[in-house]
């Protein structure tokens, strides 16, 4: 069993890496695109190439249209479809790994705190030089 355990996770691992890799050439190939071609270039008549004359504003239409939290809930939907994927074992492997890092980085800003008092408590240690 521990095997077959292993074997899905790291057939999971896989799938989620092939997918991170198609979302990031999408991603770059839509940069492309939307740099060769703005819809304010289109309506100007200018070159995708260059810049429109007021710099790399979008026109008023399409402000209206895109709202700033479409972006974050598309984002907060894909991570919930994801999470339904995830077996509930390696969501609680992956609490358990993030509650770890967690005390690690509380245990070091501590260790960092009381080198920052003894630093203040000690003063410097002063040698007196005979002056000849």
């Amino acid at each position: 069993m521990p095997g077959d355990e292993e074997e899905a996770l790291r057939g999971l691992e896989q799938r989620l890496s092939e997918a991170s890799d198609t979302a990031e050439r999408l991603m770059a190939e839509a940069a492309q695109a939307a740099a060769r071609r703005t819809p304010q270039a289109e309506r100007d008549g200018q070159d995708p190439g260059r810049p429109p004359p007021s710099g790399w504003q979008t026109p008023q239409s399409d402000r209206r249209t895109h709202t700033p939290g479409a972006d974050l809930d598309a984002l907060i939907g894909a991570l919930r479809s994801l999470r339904e994927l995830v077996p509930p074992e390696v969501l609680q492997r992956l609490a358990e790994a993030v509650k770890e890092v967690l005390m690690a980085m509380r245990g070091l800003i501590d260790w960092y705190i009381e080198r920052l008092d003894r630093r203040r408590a000690e003063p410097p240690p002063v040698e007196d030089i005979p002056i000849e």
